[in-house]
């Protein structure tokens, strides 16, 4: 759900003026995102690849988005 949820809280502040309550929701939200895939990483043993472990140890860097693709504008 926090990812799902992620791309809209993202959505919401997109275009304006950044609010620190927008963007320590962005920065949570993510924190958790990354800390459940920690927690799923850890609990799998040797069924994920060195590299997708490391991904999820270190977090990607950027909870904002400007690592993903931007929708389409219609």
């Amino acid at each position: 759900m926090c990812v799902h949820r992620h791309s809209q809280i993202l959505e919401i502040g997109r275009g304006k003026p950044k609010e620190e309550r927008w963007t320590k929701q962005v920065n949570d939200n993510w924190d958790f995102i990354i800390s459940t895939g920690q927690t799923i990483s850890r609990g799998s043993g040797s069924h994920i690849s060195d590299r997708v472990i490391n991904s999820l140890r270190l977090g990607p860097a950027d909870p904002f988005g400007s690592e993903v693709q931007k929708k389409p504008v219609n």
